[in-house]
């Protein structure tokens, strides 16, 4: 009887360890410059950041989100004046997923810039599910 139990257990166990497990975290950093457009006379650039949290396994469930942060650019001074956030969750299964994903958009108030700060105080936000299929080519 116990060499039973002891093989019931150790099939689970040999199935653990062969399954690919991972975990991984990716991100990305980006710079931008608008070169027509301008705000008082200084150039309009911005940053984005963005990461996610993923967990490879049959399905991969995964988290992210990021940041853009559009500003004026005076020599060594940065200006802000609109941030774009958003965060997503979702779940994927050899290129197809399904996530929610949250978006906001929000002016930045910027003494610099303060004659556009009537004009930019426009704030949306909105929340969508998902569903799609992503591949690379190689």
């Amino acid at each position: 009887m116990k060499k039973l139990h002891r093989k019931l257990l150790t099939l689970p166990l040999l199935l653990l360890l062969t399954v690919n497990l991972s975990a991984g975290f990716r991100g990305q950093v980006e710079y931008g410059h608008a070169t027509d457009q301008q705000i008082q006379g200084y150039n309009i650039a911005y940053i984005d950041i963005d990461f996610q949290l993923y967990y490879n396994w049959y399905i991969t469930p995964y988290i992210g989100g990021g940041v853009k942060t559009w500003y004026c650019e005076n020599y060594f001074k940065n200006y802000p004046f609109r941030s774009i956030y958003d965060i997503y969750s979702g779940l994927e299964y050899k290129g197809f997923y399904v996530q929610v994903y949250h978006l906001c958009n929000h002016a930045t108030y910027s003494p610099m810039i303060d004659s556009e700060w009537e004009r930019n105080k426009w704030v949306y936000d909105m929340t969508m599910i998902q569903a799609g299929y992503k591949w690379d080519l190689k």
